[in-house]
């Protein structure tokens, strides 16, 4: 080897074991998760039918579930039909808030409302888009004047979107008996497992949903709302308005995650509801949860997930800070560290191969000078390695119990894929930080493009749909 060839070699290798320790570093901290929820045997708890029973025996809480819409027009109408038709309760109302300059979506949900007292369009003062925060602020605003207040229990946030499961609302009932913030699981429809882009959000809600923020709970830390299938006492709302003088930020981009974290500021008791019972008529597990279509298109992910990084990272780290327990503290730190952490994991994909191929084509292994740090750089990775085969393995698991065993075909595929929207969000939100700050501007709300299956409001379950079924768009 010449002196090139040797500080080449020597530089390559040093930043591939940053790279390698940096991975041993993240996969140890999810091991040490994974072991604690191996160790308290946490999963989604599951129920025989009789409990389904004994939910809608149950005294009923009015709840009013919340619906921000904007330019939803498209699909709202079915929306609502097909969760009307769908849920098997009844002390319920939807409030769907419109803007004035928005007809299309303002007539398609009074289409609805003239047929069913249980839809009320709420229209806003002021011209949208606003934001979403605002948007549910004056939809609670509306329900404090306009409905009886003392007969309103609870409120459910949902999107124009979602397919309410039909047993969520007896669920939420049933645990605001003895908590004041109830948040059910949030998967994506089942798609097709060529759609590696939608394909990530199974990934990684069907991890989180069925196990971290089970942990999170499990060690006392703050529950962050996730937009939709949340629900709130009556008595948190006040508790917000006479604090805050609001409900929701409306100044977030993340106005949910927000909430969910002041709600445990304030002392209210929180929990994750995951649960799930054998249907014995399709011989599948049916998991009581809010699912939707997420973006299928690389650009429209990566907006949406720029709009959650800057929200949850960057604007939460202004507006929250760092408060409660170790902890909560800590998962603070877990919401907020991606920003780096996906970014340098992209880097990685990219010096690691070059590194072992430079390792696999020179011989260096005489010099004494680059043998400790080949050495070093060779335990790292095979130290490495079982980490990260421990980590595809538990999502594996994860993806497993919510979608079968189909769902695991491209699982490793859409692995890459997942890391490269995120590390693309991560760099555009810190762009429109920087890009912001510079021109003293504020972050505005970016609307998602909303799909839901054609046909859903005749469809009678969620697994009737099918994987190839047909979107319309909003």
């Amino acid at each position: 080897m010449n002196s090139f060839s040797e500080t080449y070699a020597t530089v390559l290798i040093t930043i591939s074991i940053v790279f390698c320790f940096f991975y041993f570093i993240s996969g140890v901290e999810d091991l040490v998760l994974d072991f604690i929820a191996f160790r308290k045997r946490l999963k989604p708890q599951t129920i025989d039918q009789w409990v389904l029973t004994y939910f809608e025996l149950l005294p009923q809480k009015r709840i009013v579930i919340l619906v921000p819409a904007w330019h939803e027009g498209a699909i709202i109408a079915s929306m609502l039909r097909g969760n009307l038709n769908r849920i098997r309760y009844k002390n319920y109302l939807f409030l769907v808030g419109c803007y004035p300059n928005d007809p299309e979506t303002i007539l398609a949900v009074k289409s609805v409302s003239e047929n069913d007292r249980r839809v009320i369009p709420v229209i806003n003062r002021n011209e949208g888009p606003t934001s979403k925060g605002q948007m549910l602020n004056e939809l609670i605003r509306y329900a404090r004047m306009n409905i009886d207040h003392s007969k309103v229990d609870a409120y459910l946030l949902q999107d124009a979107e979602d397919i309410i499961d039909p047993w969520s609302l007896s669920l939420i009932n049933y645990k605001l008996d003895s908590f004041d913030f109830v948040q059910i699981p949030v998967f994506s429809l089942e798609v097709n497992v060529k759609e590696w882009v939608a394909g990530t959000y199974m990934d990684e809600f069907a991890e989180s949903h069925t196990k971290d923020l089970l942990v999170r709970e499990s060690l006392g830390s703050a529950i962050p709302s996730a937009g939709v299938g949340t629900a709130f006492s009556a008595q948190v709302v006040e508790a917000f308005l006479k604090k805050f003088g609001w409900v929701f930020y409306e100044q977030s981009l993340t106005e949910d995650y927000e909430f969910g974290i002041r709600n445990h500021e304030l002392m209210f008791t929180s929990t994750f509801a995951a649960y799930r019972f054998w249907d014995k008529e399709k011989k599948q597990y049916h998991f009581i949860a809010t699912r939707e279509y997420f973006p299928k298109k690389l650009l429209r992910s990566i907006r949406q997930k720029t709009r959650w990084t800057v929200g949850i990272a960057l604007q939460g780290w202004k507006n929250l800070g760092w408060s409660g327990n170790f902890s909560n503290r800590y998962f603070l730190f877990r919401d907020r560290r991606g920003v780096a952490t996906n970014i340098f994991t992209l880097l990685g994909y990219f010096f690691a191969p070059l590194c072992f191929l430079m390792l696999i084509t020179e011989d260096i292994s005489s010099d004494p000078s680059l043998k400790q740090l080949e050495q070093a750089l060779y335990t790292l990775f095979w130290v490495t390695v079982p980490l990260a085969i421990h980590r595809v393995m538990m999502r594996g698991l994860c993806v497993y119990r919510v979608y079968g065993a189909r769902a695991l075909l491209f699982l490793p595929v859409r692995w890459p894929v997942a890391v490269f929207i995120n590390s693309m969000a991560c760099l555009n939100a810190l762009a429109q930080a920087i890009d912001k700050r510079v021109r003293g501007q504020k972050f505005h709300w970016v609307k998602t493009e909303h799909e839901l299956p054609v046909g859903f409001e005749l469809a009678e379950s969620v697994t009737s749909l099918g994987l190839a079924q047909e979107r319309r768009a909003s």
